[in-house]
């Protein structure tokens, strides 16, 4: 039985990760679910085999197969009593029965809430005597019922929660289906945008977990969102590196190599008269060299010259350094030419 349990637990885990044929089947690298049921017929192997077919159904969305194997294990669910498979079972059936409501009649409508009420109640009694453990699963339920209902809001202020609590306690698993169940939410009422935040940190989630076949589910089945992103970033980046490399300015490109020095003068110079001089003397260089650029050198005065006001400002002075009267004022910087009366008004602005 041990061994059963254990080939059990390595296909699960196997499958979560993408590495069986689906990510609803524990077949493959030579592991067969048919003969494995029959060669491992004992009820606590059977039980243990059922749940995890339910846990992997229901995590990819096939709410029947799920449904199904839910009724499979309430047949033997005496098994687990006393054990974690038992909430476990009550946690996963009543998120199942929630997951299908609208596809079901009226009247298995009314029996899933009357199984999502039962379930509630117990969750609250389990919750109250060990809150890390199941506080999270109380809350996704909460926020599940309150869906079915209409209220919006409520659940997805129990979607947070519960998103809160499993992170807190460390269950990434139920951290990546709360955020996911609200995602669904969101898409559900248009906002795709809202819903992609929410995708993304069940996406970060599920790799924590270790479920890299339902990391890489996500990025199938929302392509939209994913996609749109990842040309997002690289469309800013591309336009981040052009504006760096060449920007047009009345048919003219601006020289990167000065821009450069400039701003390797300013982190080089702590001392306001050594930098305004430095950068002054960059800018005549430019002026003096025709291939230069007429932006670039009035850039570097425009730099040059916010720094001399700023320095003005702080010693309330209107001469410039010593050092710098030979360059004063800059030929292309209208405002060091206005007159002292300029100066005031622009100090006491």
């Amino acid at each position: 039985m041990i061994s059963g349990e254990l080939a059990l637990f390595r296909r699960y885990v196997a499958c979560l990760r993408g590495e069986t044929t689906d990510l609803t089947s524990l077949d493959g690298d030579g592991f067969v679910e048919r003969a494995f049921v029959e060669r491992f017929p004992e009820p606590e192997v059977h039980h243990g085999y059922l749940l995890a077919k339910l846990h992997l159904n229901y995590l990819s969305g096939d709410y029947a197969a799920a449904a199904s194997y839910a009724d499979d294990l309430r047949t033997i669910v005496h098994i687990a009593a006393g054990h974690m498979q038992q909430p476990e079972f009550v946690f996963l059936d009543a998120m199942v029965q929630a997951a299908r409501y609208h596809a079901l009649l009226a009247t298995e409508q009314a029996t899933a809430l009357a199984a999502l009420a039962e379930a509630l109640v117990r969750f609250e009694n389990w919750a109250a005597n060990s809150t890390a453990t199941f506080e999270h699963k109380l809350l996704l339920l909460r926020a599940e019922t309150a869906r079915l209902h209409g209220a919006t809001l409520e659940a997805l202020a129990h979607y947070r929660d519960a998103i809160r609590s499993a992170a807190q306690n460390g269950f990434a698993q139920h951290e990546a289906l709360a955020n996911e169940r609200a995602a669904s939410l969101f898409i559900a009422s248009g906002l795709d945008t809202a819903a992609h935040a929410y995708l993304r940190q069940a996406h970060a989630a599920f790799l924590r977990w270790g479920a890299i076949g339902h990391s890489k589910r996500l990025d199938q089945q929302f392509p939209q969102l994913f996609i749109a992103e990842t040309r997002s970033w690289h469309a800013d980046r591309t336009t981040t590196l052009d504006s760096l490399r060449t920007t047009r300015r009345g048919g003219q490109s601006l020289d990167l190599a000065s821009v450069m020095k400039a701003a390797e003068a300013i982190s080089g110079e702590i001392v306001l008269e050594k930098l305004l001089q430095r950068l002054m003397q960059l800018v005549l260089e430019k002026r003096r060299g025709r291939s230069a650029v007429p932006f670039c050198s009035s850039a570097m005065a425009s730099c040059a010259s916010l720094l001399t006001l700023r320095a003005i400002r702080s010693t309330s002075c209107l001469a410039p350094p010593p050092s710098m009267r030979l360059l004063w004022p800059p030929a292309s910087c209208s405002m060091l030419r206005a007159p002292a009366s300029r100066w005031c008004l622009a100090m006491r602005r």
